[in-house]
Order: structure tokens, then sequence, then C-alpha cells
């Protein structure tokens, strides 16, 4: 039997090989970027992911960022 992977899953999964590559963890959907920045998932949508640059990316019609890359991006100032 197949079992389906969710976002949360595929995390886990990733995250297992996170250190290896340098990465920290994916952030998904415009409602989780918008939790870990503490705005709006509107602005996320709209604005941020629209910016040059931006380490908003989508995936199909979800959008993802990984969080060091993103957190990054905001202290260096190059976020709206």
């Amino acid at each position: 039997m197949t079992s389906t992977l969710s976002p949360q899953r595929f995390d886990a999964m990733a995250s297992q090989g996170a250190t290896r590559y340098g990465r920290d963890k994916i952030i998904w959907t415009a409602g989780g970027i918008a939790a870990r920045l503490g705005c709006g998932e509107d602005y996320v949508r709209r604005t941020l992911a629209a910016l040059p640059g931006t380490p908003i990316k989508k995936k199909g019609r979800r959008l993802y960022a990984f969080e060091d890359d993103l957190i990054a991006w905001m202290r260096d100032g190059d976020a709206a």
C-alpha cells in the first residue's frame, strides 16, 4: 500500500539530509511563511513572493521557502 506524501512527511524526510546540504527546514504554504514572519498570507503572496530575488518559490500552486534563506533575506534588507 502506498501512502500520500504530505508536506509534513516531506519535511521530516528532507530534514534528515538537511545538515549534509547546509539547508534548514522547508516552510510550506503562504500561511506557514506568514506565520514565521509575523505577517499576513496576502502580503506573502502578493508582495514578498513577487519581489525580485525573493527566496519564496512556487511548486505547483504552493509557495515554499527554506527557512534559513528566508530569514537571511529579511535580515539583509532586501525585503519590502
